[in-house]
């Protein structure tokens, strides 16, 4: 009697328990984020430029038209969303000349994208042996919500190290 009701009782817990497909569910908050305001774990929103491992790892790339730091925009959340896009502010600039676009657009079915920062290469000798800094925020989403954090992050330029790798 007892094997019957332990192997009755296997039976409907493995009939009724989780199903095979409940790891493709749909789950988690659908917030934006700049994912490079974590590259320390969040214990600060600061992101180093340059770092990587090597010239296919760096956060940056340079060419002939400037210094092009590489950032992005992501939502959480596992489902493969709609199109959105939001719009990319700087503020707190030590730099007197950067470009970076009004809007990043994510695609439908995407859940990110890259943009960029981007500074004229003079900054290398005008900044020798400093530190400078902007900070680069999001703001107006036309779908889904900015995450309470994440939002913002402060892009910290070693001159020397990056004039070292370009160079």
């Amino acid at each position: 009697m007892k094997k019957s009701l332990a192997l009755l009782s296997a039976l409907l817990l493995l009939f009724t328990g989780c199903k095979p497909w409940d790891s493709e569910a749909d789950f988690g908050n659908l917030l934006i984020y700049i994912p490079q305001a974590m590259s320390d774990g969040g214990i600060t929103a600061d992101y180093p430029v340059p770092s990587g491992g090597g010239s296919d790892t760096w956060n940056f790339r340079a060419d002939d038209d400037g210094i092009h730091i590489i950032l992005g925009v992501l939502r959480s959340g596992k489902q493969k969303g709609e199109a959105f896009s939001v719009k990319v502010h700087a503020t707190d600039s030590d730099f007197p000349a950067y470009t970076l676009p009004e809007r990043v657009e994510v695609a439908s079915g995407e859940n990110g994208a890259t943009f960029c920062l981007d500074l004229p290469l003079s900054v290398l000798d005008d900044f020798a042996g400093a530190q400078p800094s902007i900070t680069v925020s999001l703001s107006d989403p036309t779908l889904y919500e900015l995450s309470s954090r994440a939002t913002s992050v402060r892009i910290v330029v070693d001159i020397d190290a990056l004039s070292e790798l370009i160079r």
